[in-house]
């Protein structure tokens, strides 16, 4: 990644019945944020009970005349955020699905205790939002919020090399249930300061409402870990690929792991990889890929190293000549299973599915210097979300629809009043919720509950 996005990293980095409903069956259908599936949209409301049978029922009794006084039903739905504006742009097929009816109300929050230095936003699967309420030098504070906008808890987050997208810097990793984060003691954005004190990394799993659940070291004891990285898994979890070397008496090589963790925060898997590490990140079918450097014995050149979520071999690994160089680059996966590269603002080159070579982005994802994207409405398609400080006359950011083909299906406006702004973070979290870091104030929050959530 270029020195302006690992910059940016690191001065940046849920309606209640009277009985619960069922928790909803996972669907195999891989997920629906920058990685991640939408959660079940709530079950209807249950049909009313038949009365018993009357053997002796009275006779019928014609209607009044003049009905007694009541609230009927609307005639029309109430409206939606007259602020947001959405427009469908092509009639075509496979945008169907694609491009929502309308947009609910906002909820609206503000990071409490919180000046100015606050950052970007995202959502779990039951709606819950973490947002970035303080950073310092390579970590983040981070707020979550009920799904109403009640602040809950607050945890922290490192800042690692990678964790930036180009709209904005969270280092968390939203789940189905609840968010993960990775944290590096002794050390500052996920890279050792101290030759002889080791940095080790944690993999914590937070409860929607940011209350820590599970916590765990991934670091072997007969490794120094000297950096590392992390990135989402679309299906649940979190990735960690770190670089290691022995205590300083003890020898001078260095070497590769890699982590997988279920979204609960348990250990799935391990494998080796490469020291020197490009980047990572985790396919939508399941396969990690570790793009790793060989300076002093094959300089000019990169490795594909791809891996099961056991940490094995899923193909053998590839040598290939790099067009472009950049360590702690952003990667993103792509819906057909490929992996996107980007090197700060564009979107250089994407890796295939357990591919041995590279190709050139499509023409629709190249040309969004600045853009990220995340799988939205169901894996029907992409969400792109605009980097931040735009200069808008009307204050209007809006995100793109595309079918998985690039074809753009749409757009969504969302207004702030007040006139000309130069725009913050917006993002799509893993329930479809569109969280809007307000240009009027960096510590006021809009967010559109499930507005992109599969249908």
């Amino acid at each position: 990644m270029s020195h302006r996005l690992v910059a940016a990293c690191l001065a940046a980095a849920l309606a209640c019945g009277h009985e619960p409903a069922p928790s909803p069956t996972p669907s195999p259908t891989p997920p629906d944020t920058g990685g991640t599936p939408p959660g079940n949209p709530p079950p209807s409301n249950p049909p009313p009970a038949n009365p018993p049978d009357n053997p002796n029922p009275p006779p019928a009794t014609p209607p009044p005349a003049n009905p007694p006084p009541g609230n009927p039903p609307p005639a029309n739905p109430p409206p939606g955020d007259p602020s947001v504006t959405i427009r469908r742009l092509d009639d075509a097929a496979e945008c169907d699905g694609l491009v929502p009816a309308s947009a609910p109300q906002a909820v609206t929050a503000d990071a409490p205790g919180a000046g100015e230095n606050c950052g970007s936003g995202i959502s779990e699967g039951g709606g819950h939002v973490a947002v970035v309420r303080h950073f310092g030098q390579g970590f983040q504070e981070v707020q979550v919020f009920a799904p109403d906008g009640t602040p809950e808890q607050r945890f922290s987050a490192t800042a690692f090399p990678g964790a930036c997208a180009m709209s904005g810097c969270v280092p968390v990793f939203p789940q189905q249930d609840g968010f993960q984060v990775t944290q590096g003691e002794n050390g500052i954005a996920g890279i050792s300061t101290q030759s002889h004190v080791p940095l080790t990394v944690h993999v914590q799993t937070y409860a929607a409402d940011g209350s820590l659940r599970h916590d765990e070291i991934p670091t072997p004891p007969d490794d120094w870990t000297r950096r590392y990285t992390a990135a989402a898994d679309p299906l649940g979890g979190v990735l960690v690929v770190a670089q290691g070397s022995p205590p300083p008496d003890v020898g001078s090589w260095c070497r590769g792991r890699v982590f997988r963790f279920g979204n609960d925060g348990s250990l799935r898997g391990t494998g080796a990889t490469t020291c020197e590490q490009v980047g990572a990140a985790v396919s939508n079918r399941g396969e990690s890929l570790v793009i790793v450097a060989r300076p002093d014995q094959a300089p000019g050149q990169e490795f594909l190293d791809w891996l099961n979520p056991d940490g094995t071999a899923a193909a053998s690994e590839a040598a290939i000549g790099t067009p472009w160089y950049s360590f702690a680059r952003f990667l993103a996966p792509l819906l057909d299973g490929g992996i996107a590269a980007n090197d700060g603002t564009t979107w250089q080159v994407v890796y295939p599915r357990l591919g041995a070579s590279t190709r050139q982005p499509p023409d629709w994802l190249m040309q969004r210097r600045g853009w990220s994207f995340r799988f939205t409405r169901g894996n029907r398609g992409y969400a792109l979300f605009p980097p931040t400080g735009q200069q808008l006359a009307d204050c209007d950011p809006g995100l793109e629809l595309r079918a998985p083909s690039g074809r753009l299906c749409g757009t969504i406006t969302f207004r702030e009043e007040g006139g000309a702004c130069t725009t913050r973070a917006l993002d799509q979290g893993w329930d479809g919720t569109v969280i809007q870091q307000s240009a009027r104030g960096a510590c006021h929050y809009r967010w559109w509950p499930r507005l992109l959530a599969r249908e």
